[in-house]
């Protein structure tokens, strides 16, 4: 059993805590290991400009990647569509440069960089 939490890599205490939790219920044979999922590290640039504050553009990319799932796609085309409530005036996804995919038992773990250029 692959655990992943909502902010992605679950802690030990989490894993321990999912694997107790199972044994308790009888709900674990023993051939079934709990751990964390592995991680595809990439980096997310982002430069926009207009009245939106920078950490309102970091707080939209981090829930968005947050809200991939293992084995979840990063859509670039998806990112976009969730900054259009910001009414920005400009906004460009500079890294990365297309979508990227995680394997059946990895989820995506982003560093982001935000800069709001001058109007």
């Amino acid at each position: 059993m692959i655990v992943a939490s909502t902010t992605g890599v679950p802690s030990a205490t989490l894993l321990d805590a999912v694997e107790q939790a199972l044994y308790d219920h009888e709900l674990m044979g023993f051939d079934v290991q709990v751990k964390a999922p592995s991680t595809l590290a990439i980096t997310v640039s982002i430069s926009y400009s207009g009245e939106a504050n920078t950490a309102d553009v970091r707080l939209i990319a981090e829930q968005y990647i947050h809200g991939l799932s293992i084995g979840g796609r990063f859509a670039i085309r998806d990112l976009y569509a969730l900054y259009a409530s910001l009414n920005l005036n400009t906004l460009e996804i500079i890294f990365p440069a297309r979508d990227v995919q995680a394997n059946e038992l990895s989820i995506i773990n982003a560093t982001i960089t935000i800069t709001k250029e001058s109007t």
